[in-house]
């Protein structure tokens, strides 16, 4: 199954597809995965980094689906292992990594059009999600991983937690019981790096 299909999956499963675009509650989560992108890159935590980048992307993903979007081909094409990927990923290969605020810059650039722009489909708000998501497909890239790998590891993580939604933060909140935790995946990003 397609890391799309999956990630589309999920997002109904959970509910999340069905709840009300918020862009107040979009901003919020990806600012907040951009500060453990920050604290990650600081203390040189590779796997943080990397999990910040896929936790981003999803969010992008299910932020569509509740626009009711159709995902992207472009990206579709992406994370679906085809060849054109193959291609695509290998030509990524050879771009130098950005900084680390420059990567910052860039998404907090795209909230910020995101923001002004949230109108009803067929506005501005697809590109620029999706530029969200193609920015982070580049960021795993750069930094040395297989993003089709990378969001392998990320979905099997978010489809083994049990969570409840908040209506008041527009998030989903995880059950941390002990018998909850005992089921939750830890990933390995080491498998899906680069060889």
């Amino acid at each position: 199954m397609s890391i799309i299909i999956r990630a589309e999956h999920w997002s109904l499963t959970r509910g999340i597809t069905r709840q009300k675009p918020c862009v107040n509650g979009f901003i919020a989560n990806i600012t907040d995965e951009l500060g453990e992108w920050l604290v990650a890159q600081k203390n040189k935590d590779e796997d943080e980094s990397i999990d910040a980048v896929a936790d981003i992307t999803v969010f992008s993903l299910t932020e569509l689906f509740k626009l009711g979007v159709t995902v992207d081909p472009s990206i579709s094409t992406l994370l679906s292992g085809k060849e054109y990927f193959s291609k695509w990923y290998m030509s990524l290969c050879k771009v130098e990594d950005s900084s680390r605020n420059e990567f910052n810059r860039s998404i907090i650039h795209q909230l910020g059009l995101y923001e002004l722009n949230n109108q009803p489909l067929g506005s501005p708000t697809q590109a620029i999600i999706t530029d969200i998501i193609i920015e982070c497909l580049q960021k795993m890239t750069t930094m040395g991983y297989n993003p089709i790998l990378v969001m392998d590891e990320v979905l099997k993580v978010v489809e083994s937690r049990v969570c409840k939604w908040d209506e008041v933060n527009s998030k989903f909140q995880k059950d941390t019981s002990p018998e909850a935790k005992a089921n939750w995946y830890t990933p390995n990003y080491t498998r899906a790096r680069r060889k």
